[in-house]
């Protein structure tokens, strides 16, 4: 919606003939251009996290089939028990890079809604074009806000997944 929302305006801007001469169409052009950008910068950073929760889930995957395996070889009477300490101090550090996580996606959460209520403020302050164009460009901001705004529920729920598919959504 966004990248549409681009290509219209720098169409409008070739059409009308002017450079970069500040008007308020090239500003707002060039406002748009920033919040896409910023759009796929937070789209990359849920992205590296989504990365990671993967990365973690396979790790917790691999500790939870080691412990199998040393609780099996303890029932038989071999030795590789872990030290209970260490038990403890693995779940704390778990707990610590969840609640890590779940600030991460709070703050997503909270930008990716500043960026929805930029995109609102832009848009607010466009020209106003009539006919075909004038209607297309307010539609694909609808369309971007409202993937703006299911990203940020998903980032809101933890779900990163989810999130990256309304980021893009918000960014065709």
């Amino acid at each position: 919606a966004l990248d549409e929302l681009q290509e219209m305006m720098e169409n409008m801007r070739v059409a009308q003939g002017r450079g970069s001469g500040g008007t308020p169409g090239e500003q707002s052009a060039e406002d748009l251009t920033e919040t896409l950008r910023e759009q796929q910068r937070l789209s990359d950073e849920a992205f590296q996290n989504l990365q990671r929760e993967f990365n973690q889930s396979q790790n917790d995957q691999g500790k939870s089939q080691q412990g199998e395996s040393q609780q099996g070889q303890s029932q038989r009477g071999q030795s590789g028990q872990q030290q209970p300490g260490n038990e403890q101090a693995d779940g704390e550090k778990e707990v610590g890079e969840g609640r890590a996580q779940n600030q991460d996606e709070g703050d997503l959460a909270s930008r990716q809604g500043g960026l929805q209520q930029q995109l609102q403020d832009q848009q607010n302050a466009l020209p106003q074009l009539g006919g075909p164009d004038g209607a297309d460009t307010n539609q694909s901001l609808d369309d971007a806000r409202d993937a703006m705004r299911s990203a940020q529920e998903s980032l809101e729920d933890g779900d990163l997944a989810g999130a990256l598919g309304r980021q893009s959504e918000a960014m065709d």
